[in-house]
């Protein structure tokens, strides 16, 4: 008995100093990233007697972009400011802050989305406890405590988890709890796991909301939530062991990272939320990953280095190659130059979702989109432009709502045979293409990916009786001229609608290539939008689009075409698009080899 009361005496003063040691290193972390003092002033000096703002939209109930959590973010930037500041003016920006937190707490505005007031409430909320500190007076601590902080239960799966116990997190260091820290720590180490339930996946790509693959959302939280709690314990007696460092690694150097090209995110690996901004906002946050992750793991310094400047587009692009990622009917193909991404989705893959009013018109994400990126910028905030009818590489009925149900619930795509193999090299995907909610339209399609461009075949298509299909080849943002053909340059200045025979069309360094004239519809037009058509985002759009739409059946119909990136001219696209042949494209055998044989 006096041995274990010795043990126990020993491991105390252990768990105290680990708590210590975590609550400032948070702390610090909270209080570091740069405030504008001169906006952060207004804001302090505009606070009105109760606490609020003029400007806030306090009975805001939207449920995703919640425009009321504005009140928090000002008074998160003014607690900042105050501990960055010095003399009067931090002593005023920190008692401006207290007056905002009590506001809030007085209040305890909520939203009809469970996500903020168990997740975002609670996190923003815990991070001003931990900011303001002794500042808080202990009546108002403590019912903010009590209040908002435990409502955020530990529970639900994948990143859900983390955040739930992260904010669990925040209030065992506010109440000096040890017990409480390590269950909420725990909590959120076990979710580093490689699982084909929801998170990381055995190929290196992330699930959440069922099989869906979640890179843009839920997966980068996952990361960037798990390099900072790995950097907070280490030396602790929580700190991470090898065998979770070495899946976060794989996780994020041979999964996250391929999602992003010269700084955006690939449409196909975004998930849900398409806002203004967005691919690139998305792209930043991967970055940022990569840079907490040298700070887990110093030995990975020189290759994050690498792998930031081939993703910024400020160094050589060190991913090249062929991933097909087949717990989520992806593929991805990089080259130095280019990169082309393909998302299907099949009776064990969910093509998309709309939740809280988020990718409303998504119903083909996960039917065929093939995006290509050179730039980087080919579809950069085109979604409120879109026809999102007709997506790149999406073949439809003329007529097709793209609108999701408001009540859908994430199916899964209605068959079987879809996937592929990779050599990682060069790639073969196949698809008994069934659409996935009227399911009328059927088709075989196969993509052969090289290193050379993406060879697209359909082999008996079939719609509703007497309605025509389109297959959409591109529909991108215009910038420089159209080519058909090795003539016929057309100005995107102006505006391109005909219907022509060719067997190329040419356009921002990319060829389109047919192995036989073909009829096309080309367009470059003007449009104007509305990002609400997409998600709950005030505002409109304006951009000029380039669109290539194949019209076929309506009996049984086929296609062949090739997309061959970064072509000089359309005479080294002619040349290019002589280098593979069919071999095969019916409803049996679908096939293509090199002219030269070797593939």
């Amino acid at each position: 008995m006096r041995a274990c009361t010795l043990a126990l005496a020993l491991l105390m003063p252990l768990a105290a100093a680990d708590v210590d040691v975590i609550r400032e290193r948070m702390v610090a972390d909270l209080v570091a990233p740069p405030q504008d003092l001169h906006r952060v002033q207004g804001w302090a000096e505009s606070l009105r007697g109760d606490g609020s703002w003029g400007d806030v939209a306090y009975a805001d109930q939207e449920r995703s972009g919640w425009r009321t959590v504005a009140h928090l973010d000002r008074t998160l930037g003014m607690a900042r400011a105050g501990r960055q500041a010095e003399g009067e003016v931090a002593a005023g920006l920190v008692s401006a802050s207290v007056r905002g937190l009590a506001h809030w707490v007085d209040r305890d505005y909520q939203n009809p989305n469970w996500w903020h007031n168990q997740i975002g409430v609670p996190w923003k909320v815990g991070d001003l406890l931990l900011i303001l500190g002794a500042d808080v007076p202990g009546d108002l601590r403590r019912r903010a405590i009590t209040t908002i902080l435990t409502r955020a239960k530990i529970g639900m799966t994948g990143q859900n988890t983390v955040w739930l116990a992260g904010n669990t997190v925040r209030r065992a260091l506010l109440q000096d709890d040890g017990d409480l820290l390590t269950k909420a720590l725990e909590t959120i180490f076990a979710e580093i796991r490689v699982s084909t339930d929801e998170g990381v996946q055995p190929d290196a790509s992330f699930h959440q909301h069922g099989p869906q693959l979640q890179w843009g959302n839920y997966g980068l939280a996952f990361i960037s939530d798990h390099c900072q709690w790995a950097r907070l314990v280490a030396g602790t007696r929580y700190a991470l062991d090898a065998q979770r460092l070495a899946i976060l690694r794989t996780y994020l150097f041979d999964g996250l990272v391929w999602s992003v090209w010269r700084g955006a995110m690939d449409t196909a690996c975004m998930g849900r939320q398409f806002s203004p901004g967005s691919q690139h906002g998305k792209g930043r946050a991967v970055l940022r990953a990569l840079a907490a992750w040298a700070r887990v793991d110093a030995d990975d310094t020189a290759r994050v280095a690498e792998m930031t400047a081939a993703l910024n587009g400020s160094g050589p692009n060190m991913l090249i190659g062929n991933r097909h990622f087949w717990r989520s009917d992806v593929t991805i193909q990089r080259t130095a130059d280019w990169q082309a991404t393909l998302k299907l989705c099949s009776t064990r893959v969910v093509g998309a979702e709309r939740v809280n009013e988020e990718n409303k018109r998504g119903r083909y994400l996960g039917q065929g989109l093939l995006s290509i990126l050179q730039d980087g910028d080919e579809y950069e905030d085109i979604y409120p432009l879109w026809d999102w009818a007709r997506l790149p590489g999406t073949t439809t009925a003329v007529g097709s709502d793209p609108d999701l149900p408001t009540d859908w619930k994430k199916s899964l795509g209605p068959e079987a045979f879809v996937g592929g193999a990779s050599d990682g090299v060069c790639a073969i995907i196949g698809q008994a293409y069934v659409e996935s909610l009227e399911r009328k339209v059927r088709g075989r399609r196969a993509w052969f990916f090289h290193p050379g461009g993406v060879v697209c075949l359909g082999a008996d298509f079939r719609g509703p009786e007497s309605t025509l299909l389109v297959t959409t080849i591109e529909q991108c943002l215009a910038q420089g001229p159209v080519h058909l053909g090795l003539t016929g340059a057309g100005d995107v200045g102006g505006v391109m609608d005909q219907v022509v025979e060719t067997d190329l069309v040419w356009h921002r360094d990319r060829a389109y290539a047919f192995f036989a004239p073909t009829a096309l519809a080309v367009k470059v037009e003007g449009r104007v939008g509305d990002w609400k058509t997409v998600r709950p985002t005030a505002g409109s759009a304006q951009g000029r689009v380039f669109q290539v739409d194949l019209t076929h059946g309506p009996g049984p119909s086929a296609y062949a075409y090739q997309i061959l990136p970064r072509c000089a001219d359309p005479d080294e696209a002619r040349t290019r698009a002589a280098s593979m042949r069919i071999l095969a494209n019916t409803p049996e055998v679908q096939a293509v080899a090199a002219a030269d044989g070797d593939l």
